[in-house]
């Protein structure tokens, strides 16, 4: 699963093209994708990829990428590490947050990040790159989230998509719980493309 379109290029010190976006659930693998109609072949951007919150950034001048890891699942001070590292992000990036496996736990799978003293922060810094008011609520056990937005652009102005049914339904994760997303960056701006 996979998603993408001409990559990223530089005229004039602007930032151009397409990159593809995939956030899934625990049974497929996510990743952010680039590939050009020469070469059709996927280039996945993000060799560094792991359980729970992935972070990518772009730069919004020279379209260098950096992908980075916070498994909050496994550790409730990876939720403060995430926290402090979007807060340093400024509006020179896109920034790209998706989940593998389950987001919405902590320690292990035994307390919901709700419960966290720093989740009102977490929600804030989402807040902050363009989240709405549905993250977290919206998560379910096992679930896909994928948000796009900028540093700075404020609730709700993001690109934001939530997918998986609740844990009554689905007590092993929904098995549907994928996202293949695709938007464009022209000009250090991004705009959705499909879904």
């Amino acid at each position: 699963m996979s998603a993408g379109l001409t990559a990223i290029t530089q005229t004039n010190g602007q930032t151009t093209g397409t990159i593809g976006q995939s956030g899934s659930a625990f049974n497929v693998k996510p990743g952010v994708y680039s590939f050009t109609d020469q070469n059709p072949t996927n280039v996945n951007i993000t060799p560094n990829m792991g359980r729970s919150y992935n972070v990518v950034t772009i730069s919004r001048t020279t379209g260098i990428t950096n992908s980075y890891i916070f498994d909050v699942f496994g550790y409730s001070t990876k939720i403060g590490e995430l926290i402090t590292f979007l807060n340093g992000l400024d509006n020179t990036v896109i920034v790209i947050i998706y989940t593998y496996d389950e987001p919405q736990k902590t320690d292990n799978g035994l307390t919901f990040i709700i419960n966290n003293v720093n989740y009102p922060n977490l929600v804030n810094e989402l807040l902050e790159c363009g989240a709405s008011t549905a993250y977290p609520s919206s998560l379910n056990y096992r679930s896909s989230y994928v948000l796009v937005g900028i540093p700075g652009i404020n609730a709700g102005n993001g690109y934001e998509r939530f997918r998986g049914g609740p844990l009554s339904t689905y007590p092993d994760g929904d098995p549907n719980a994928w996202l293949d997303i695709t938007i464009s960056v022209v000009n250090g701006q991004y705009t959705y493309i499909s879904e």
